[in-house]
């Protein structure tokens, strides 16, 4: 791979020069690009595979514009990996020290530069001539015809005013391609965005693509192409799924799937079995109204936190609030930070976000991409633009099979037990299934990109034409359990846009009384049993045969305390019982929790020979108890993010409690001081708390064998 990212590098860079058009002010050709390619290249005997992703920026060049009346865009590649058979190379990974990987890093950075004069192209050439033309002259010859010509990515010959049905050609070299001739015809437009489809023919191309457009520059918000190049000179041939996606102006989160052929099969197989095995779960959670969802948006803004590894910056984020923003799309547009140049968002993280941008992203989705050789330690606090799309929900209406829908949402199938609607980017609901009698049925919901679940006889004009006008197609099917559906209950949500800036900071240390930001607790208070007397009866043991103790029950065995009265008399460390949310007892498949006895330290859990004698305790009335910084009751609140809660407030200290914030989620503790508990948030607002009253005993006897 030694001179393969720098053929790659002039590739994408000749791919992507911005074009021109008369009177377009001069802001609307400056964008960040992200560029998604899967190129498979054959010949006989040889077959290999390219996965690319890229990020392109375009910007007015103000020193060339201080030579004379022109206009001068630079396009630089901040970033580029590749993923091959023969390996994986990513530009962060250049060293600044190495001759020739500095030499690619200056041939990114500097890029190429686009001369306009009165509204047209003049010249392009690249950003620094003589190291362009040294580094080009070490390539075969056979690539240098795919890097020589540099091509607009603003759509050709496109009318001023276009309408649907407007079609034209134009004889170009558009987005990398070789020169062809492209088709082009107008199928959709919306105000100042217009879809249109491509189809390209040449010598040594063919394809076809869909784009939706800015009007006037003709500059895409995105773009999907599917091609086909002989290499000139050559037996090879490469087929490529390429996207093009402007970060600065795509309105919906990015979740593209179609690029990768093996990605979509392992999709389409994964979509298969969940409709073929339907949970009939419904929805995860309540929908939450506009109040509820801008408490839910400020905590997320200060919710990411960064680690550096080597040359990333990975981000962990708040999965027990992310679970909770299902009506929240945040499109990311910017990054900032008073440390390091050139720092960029990529958005294909947006598919991650639900939970929160779990450390575990992959590599190429991560949020944020640094160029290489930036110094990343001491870099405090990032500052991150985005758009969040915030969908609130209106009145539900009920539609039978044969109403009228809201405009953006058609009924594709209608069968006794599935329902399936197509939604084109425009419209956002979540729907219900009803019975008969108009009562909600048990159902299982799953949306997905239209048409993955099929076969297609032509893959790439599947891809393609995926594209709207306002984003990829998305189909959402509902599947009854136990009688067919008579109408559906519809909830509209209206797609609200709220202009935030995530703080995103450096992962405290362990052990940080007042760490900034916030962090949610997934635990939660157990639910009051309704017969909480009859918790001593619902005790079991089990693990003794592992030489451990470890009591289960119901959930609300947390109520209890357990202790160990005789038996352990000789121990040095006096054993003691922890509820543990990773112990399982033996019978059980899944980790419910449990008592686990262990040495006073919590280090050792196996006990050998000996009998013990322990008492569980529980109480025979619970109540829950909340208080607020305005009532406090029994307890105190000590500072911004601290608790004291005496023993005369009687509560049950295996039972846990939730100090909420804003939010109304309990916020995660981080440890305490004395007797002040202090918890991973500003601004506590509410204390919850169980106290237990008229404790009940019983004995168990436990034998461990050597």
């Amino acid at each position: 791979m030694r001179y393969f990212c720098l053929f790659l590098c002039s590739l994408v860079l000749s791919a992507c020069d911005v074009g021109s058009r008369p009177d377009v002010p001069a802001s609307n050709y400056q964008d960040e690009f992200l560029l998604l390619s899967h190129q498979s290249v054959s010949r006989p005997g040889y077959e290999n595979e390219f996965r690319i992703n890229a990020l392109l920026r375009t910007r007015i060049d103000t020193d060339h514009n201080q030579d004379d009346d022109a206009l001068w865009l630079r396009t630089t590649l901040p970033w580029m990996s590749i993923d091959t058979s023969m390996g994986r190379l990513d530009t962060r990974d250049l060293s600044d020290t190495n001759q020739r990987q500095q030499e690619t890093l200056r041939m990114m950075s500097a890029g190429t530069l686009s001369r306009i004069k009165n509204g047209e192209i003049v010249e392009i050439r690249p950003g620094e001539p003589e190291l362009h033309d040294r580094l080009m002259a070490k390539l075969d010859p056979k690539l240098k015809t795919l890097t020589g010509n540099n091509t607009p990515v603003a759509v050709p010959g496109l009318p001023a005013d276009p309408q649907p049905g407007d079609h034209w050609s134009e004889d170009t070299a558009f987005i990398g391609l070789p020169e062809a001739e492209a088709r082009f015809q107008v199928l959709d437009r919306d105000g100042d965005r217009v879809l249109l489809k491509a189809d390209f023919e040449g010598d040594s191309v063919t394809g076809a693509g869909r784009l939706v457009a800015r009007l006037p520059s003709g500059m895409p918000v995105i773009a999907l192409l599917a091609i086909t190049v002989e290499v000139p000179g050559s037996d090879a041939v490469i087929h490529q799924r390429l996207a093009l996606v402007s970060q600065r102006h795509y309105q919906r989160k990015l979740d593209l799937q179609g690029i990768n052929p093996l990605r979509v099969r392992f999709n389409r197989d994964m979509i298969k079995r969940q409709l073929d095995t339907p949970s009939y779960t419904g929805y995860a959670n309540p929908l939450h109204d506009r109040a509820a969802l801008d408490r839910f948006a400020d905590a997320l803004t200060e919710s990411l936190f960064y680690t550096v590894q080597e040359n990333r910056l990975p981000l962990e984020g708040d999965t027990t609030l992310g679970l909770q923003t299902e009506q929240i799309d945040p499109l990311f547009r910017s990054a900032r930070s008073g440390q390091i140049d050139g720092l960029m968002v990529n958005r294909l993280a947006e598919r991650n976000y639900l939970l929160g941008l779990p450390l575990a992203s992959p590599r190429n989705e991560e949020l944020l991409t640094v160029p290489a050789g930036a110094n990343l330690h001491q870099l405090g606090q990032i500052d991150v633009t985005a758009d969040l799309h915030i969908h609130v929900p209106g009145e539900p209406v009920v539609l039978a099979k044969d109403d009228a829908f809201p405009p953006g949402i058609q009924v594709a199938r209608w069968q006794p037990r599935r329902v399936d609607l197509h939604f084109d980017g425009t419209s956002s609901a979540r729907v219900e299934p009803l019975g008969a009698d108009g009562e909600p049925l048990a159902f299982s919901a799953l949306t997905y990109p239209t048409g993955i679940d099929q076969e297609h006889p032509d893959q790439d004009r599947w891809f393609t034409d995926q594209l709207t006008l306002h984003g990829l197609m998305e189909t959402a099917t509902y599947q009854t359990r136990d009688a067919d559906v008579a109408a559906l209950r519809l909830i509209p949500l209206s797609i609200e846009s709220r202009p935030v800036t995530f703080h995103i900071r450096p992962l405290p240390d362990s052990g940080d009384l007042h760490p900034p930001g916030v962090r949610h607790n997934p635990r939660r208070l157990p639910k009051p049993p309704e017969q909480p007397e009859t918790l001593l009866r619902q005790l079991e043991v089990t693990g003794q045969n592992d030489n451990k103790v470890i009591i289960g029950g119901p959930p609300a065995l947390r109520l209890c305390h357990l202790s160990v009265k005789s038996g352990a008399e000789d121990l040095e460390s006096p054993p003691r019982f922890q509820w543990d949310w990773g112990a399982r007892p033996d019978h059980e498949r899944y980790f419910t929790g449990a008592f686990v006895l262990s040495n006073d330290d919590g280090f050792n859990h196996r006990f050998h020979d000996r009998t013990l004698t322990i008492e569980a305790r529980c109480p025979s009335r619970v109540e829950t108890v909340s208080v607020t910084p305005e009532k406090p009751g029994c307890v105190r609140f000590q500072g911004d993010n601290g608790i004291v809660i005496p023993d005369h407030c009687g509560q049950l200290p295996d039972a846990g409690l939730e100090a909420r914030d804003q939010t109304g989620l309990p916020l995660a503790p981080v440890g305490q001081d004395g007797d002040v508990r202090h918890f991973w948030g500003s601004g506590i607002q509410e204390v919850a708390f169980m106290r237990g009253h008229d404790p009940v005993t019983r004995t168990l006897t436990v034998t461990l064998p050597e």
